[in-house]
Formats: structure tokens, C-alpha cells, sequence
């Protein structure tokens, strides 16, 4: 069997690890790669041994490639990818897929047009723990959710931002922490819950010098009334990935460990059932005890070659990659319009919404808390002058002149 002719666009960052794990793909050959940034493409082309190209369009051209892998800032993923498609080539791209819902669309619909396999890179999935909370929640043993939580915090400095220009900026990320950071958890949290029906969220750019959110909160409505929470930020240490979920008959949590709480009865069986007021449902927790298997980049690579070569759908299609896309973009959506938002996200106004905030983008400088300035203090200070001074009655003074008397 001819090994799968493979080349990647992108090889100043994560590239880097796409390149090391075609490398180590024995169904596939890496030919050729592409970067806008001359000395890099060089640099990496030497190293590997393999073409280079600053146009990736070229690249489509010159080369007979079957696959190509997508490591590009988020804007340029549909771009590459839809011209990919075009020519016939398979598309694996990074995640986010794409910054806007109407573009991850696009990448979805040109796939589908030239029959060419599209997959996104959510290693997440692959994780043991991760793959046996999705089992025991596609079991039923929760029963039906009531309540969903996504904590996604962690850190990055004012320099991880300032290392490239399109760091933390509308133009050349297409947002922040939600679009950096937060995709694999919100993909993976999506992927054991489903995408709610609609959402408020607020988020803010409380520390860092950046166009856009380094913090993000939401509050779900899931189709079923379930309610939910997502929290996202880099401006916390120690960090914490956690997703707690709550049901009818149970209680499971995912961090660094996986653990199950089950109710025996269901709640709702022994709300009803219990003729006690003070009443307490019985539980116990279970510790999840999953045996460690390969994970990461290197494993979701292998099934997208195996999926070409298989002809079947890769691991993560772009369909479900869409998914998380909505999310995060329902957020943006929500907290720059300060209203609820319905998911599927309407594709015209988000778009109207990044072109406004692409035209006239924040500079990045902190949102500093402003202090009182002195005519305010003023202000108050006359308004406290103008109040109607209390009038003491008669029977004021006497309870003050008795109470002078005990104190005697």
C-alpha cells in the first residue's frame, strides 16, 4: 500500500507537532509544507526534508497530495481548507475549525461537495476517562440531567499574548479565551451534554492588555429545562478543567479523575415517595478506575488517515466540530448584544457583529478600574448637605434621657 501523500499549512506552532505526529504515522508520507513566514518554511523544510511553499494554493497545485493538515491562525483555517476541498484534497485542520458558525458551515458544505473527508483536531476525546464518561452518561445511569457545569480556567501571561501580533485580537483570532484556550473543553463538554437551547453570557477583558475576553461566563438553558454553567478564563492560578453533571438518578464529576455519585432511589422517585419532612436521600460515591491508552494529536492523526483509507467518517467530522464553534460564538454574541441568545446562533447577525468589532477593534490596553474623581465626591458630598435633617420628638429625647440613666 502507497502511504498517504500528506503536507501541512502552518509550521510555526502547532504545526510543529502535526509534522512530528504525520512523522510517526506509518500510513502516511509528509511531502511538503506551507508558511507565509519565509525563514520558518525554510527552516522547517530543511529539517524535515520536504518541499516548501508560501501559498498554499500553490501547494494545491504543484503537489499530488492527498491529505493536507491545517496549524494556521483560526481566521485562515476555512480559507485553506475550502480550496483543500476544491481540489479534491482531504482536510484535517486545528481547532477552533473556524472563528464564525457561517464559516465552519462553509468548510462543512465544501467538504461535502467534493466528497473529501474533513476532521478536527479535539483530542479530548481520545482520553480514557473522557471516553468512559461519555459511555456512562449515553447508558443513562445519571437519568435525566438537571444541571450541567463547565469550569475552564487557567493562565497566561501578558507575554504569551504579546508573542504575535494576532494574539488576543478579532481580526487574527477571532476572539479570546473561547476561541484559543476553551475549545476542547467546550468541545468535550458538548460532546457528553449536548448544545443547550439557549444562553446569556458575560464576558470581559479583566486583565490583560488584548482586544478580546479573557474571561467568559454563561448560563445555559438546555432544550430539556436543564439548567447549566460554562466558565472560562486564562487569569487563574492554579487552573482547573472540571465538568460537573447532575441528573435524575446521579452525580458525575470529570477533572483529573472521574467519580460517580448514585441516588437509589431516583430523586424524583423519593421526592414523591417520602412521607418524612426533613428526609435524605442516600448516595455513594463511586471512583471511576479507567485503564490509561494512547491519547492526544498522534491518535486522532492515525484515525484520520485510516478514515481516508477506510472511507468511513473520521473520529471528530466537521459537523461536530461546528458544534463547539456555536458555542463559543453564542457567548460573544450574547454578552456584546446583553441578551439571551437561541442556538443555532443566527449566522447573519453574528457576522454583522465581528465585522463591527474587526472594524473598530479595542486597543489592547487594560480596562483599568477608574477611581473617584473629585467632582463626583463632590456631588455626594452636596447631595448628603441637601437631605432634610431629622427632627427629634419629644419622645426621642425621653427614650435617650432613660437610656442615659441606665448606663448610670
Amino acid at each position: 500500500m502507497e502511504p498517504l501523500r500528506f503536507a501541512v499549512v502552518g509550521t510555526g506552532g502547532m504545526g510543529r507537532n502535526h509534522i512530528r505526529c504525520l512523522r510517526e504515522t506509518h500510513e502516511v508520507e509528509l511531502v511538503a509544507i506551507c508558511d507565509i513566514h519565509e525563514p520558518t518554511a525554510r527552516q522547517v523544510a530543511e529539517e524535515y526534508d520536504v518541499v516548501c511553499y508560501l501559498d498554499h494554493r500553490e501547494m494545491l497545485e504543484e503537489e499530488e497530495l492527498d491529505a493536507i493538515t491545517i496549524a494556521t491562525p483560526h481566521p485562515i483555517h476555512p480559507v485553506v481548507a475550502i480550496d483543500a476541498a476544491d481540489a479534491g484534497v482531504h482536510v484535517f485542520t486545528e481547532k477552533p475549525m473556524a472563528t464564525t458558525p457561517a464559516d465552519a458551515d462553509a468548510m462543512v458544505r465544501a467538504a461535502a461537495r467534493a466528497d473529501v473527508k474533513l476532521g478536527v483536531m479535539y483530542q479530548q476525546r481520545t482520553v480514557a476517562r473522557n471516553q468512559k464518561a461519555k459511555q456512562i452518561l449515553d447508558s443513562g445511569q445519571l437519568g435525566e440531567l438537571y444541571r450541567a457545569e463547565l469550569i475552564a480556567a487557567g493562565y497566561r501571561s501578558q507575554a504569551y499574548y504579546d508573542s504575535a501580533p494576532w494574539r488576543g485580537t478579532w481580526t487574527g483570532e477571532g476572539g479570546g479565551v473561547l476561541y484559543n484556550q476553551a475549545p476542547h473543553r467546550l468541545d468535550l463538554f458538548q460532546w457528553l451534554v449536548g448544545l443547550p437551547a439557549r444562553l446569556i453570557a458575560l464576558n470581559s477583558t479583566y486583565l490583560h492588555d488584548i482586544e478580546c475576553e479573557d474571561i467568559a461566563t454563561a448560563i445555559l438553558e438546555f432544550p430539556n429545562g436543564a439548567h447549566g454553567i460554562i466558565h472560562a478564563g486564562t487569569v487563574e492560578a492554579p487552573g482547573q478543567n472540571r465538568i460537573e453533571l447532575c441528573g435524575d438518578s446521579g452525580k458525575l464529576v470529570l477533572d483529573d479523575a472521574l467519580r460517580i455519585a448514585r441516588s437509589q432511589p431516583s430523586i424524583r422517585e423519593f421526592t414523591f415517595a417520602t412521607k418524612e419532612m426533613w428526609a435524605k436521600l442516600e448516595t455513594s460515591w463511586e471512583d471511576i478506575d479507567v485503564p490509561e491508552q494512547e491519547s492526544g494529536h498522534k491518535v486522532c492523526i492515525h484515525d484520520f488517515a485510516r478514515a481516508i483509507l477506510d472511507d468511513r467518517e473520521p473520529m471528530i467530522p466537521g459537523a461536530e466540530g461546528v458544534r463547539s464553534v456555536e458555542l463559543a460564538c453564542a457567548m460573544t454574541l450574547s454578552s456584546h448584544r446583553r441578551t439571551w441568545v437561541d442556538i443555532p446562533v443566527d449566522r447573519a447577525e453574528y457576522d454583522a457583529l465581528i465585522a463591527e468589532l474587526c472594524q473598530e477593534p479595542t486597543p489592547k490596553r487594560r480596562r483599568r478600574r477608574k477611581k473617584p474623581t473629585a467632582a463626583p465626591r463632590a456631588a455626594a458630598k452636596a447631595r448628603s448637605a441637601r437631605k432634610p435633617a431629622k427632627r427629634k420628638t419629644a419622645a426621642t429625647k425621653a427614650r435617650k434621657k432613660a437610656a442615659k440613666s441606665r448606663r448610670r
